[in-house]
């Protein structure tokens, strides 16, 4: 009897720590995902646009981009969009496909030597 004691007692702890590391592990969000909005962009020399992008935004004219976790994304420039898809660090449109990074809160996508580099943004209320 008290064998079956002690089997059951160790049944029911394998089965409450299995089920409470079920309950709290949470699928793992690419840091890619989310609302980003341009912050800089970079030539191929290295030469900074800083400048431009805050005066673009002082006029109300905002490049931005979401990406989904499904791996959908539309990159929206003065109001025009282009949608792309998302997978394993890499924006693909059509043929192209262009390198993504992500440190913390800045990603950058990276091609020829250039760079557009937004930060996470709030998305706005539609």
């Amino acid at each position: 009897m008290k064998l079956l004691k002690r089997l059951m007692t160790l049944a029911l702890t394998v089965f409450m720590v299995t089920a409470l590391t079920a309950c709290s592990s949470k699928p793992k969000v690419d840091p890619a995902v989310g609302y980003w909005k341009l912050v800089d962009m970079v030539d191929g020399d290295g030469k900074s646009g800083k400048e431009d992008v805050e005066l673009l935004d002082s006029l109300g004219m905002y490049v931005t981009l979401e990406i989904a976790e499904d791996g959908k994304a539309v990159l929206d420039m003065f109001g025009e969009t282009t949608e792309m898809t998302y997978a394993d660090g890499k924006m693909t449109l059509g043929e192209e496909v262009i390198a993504i990074t992500v440190d913390g809160t800045t990603l950058t996508m990276a091609e020829n030597g250039q760079s557009l580099i937004f930060e996470k943004a709030e998305k706005p209320a539609e």
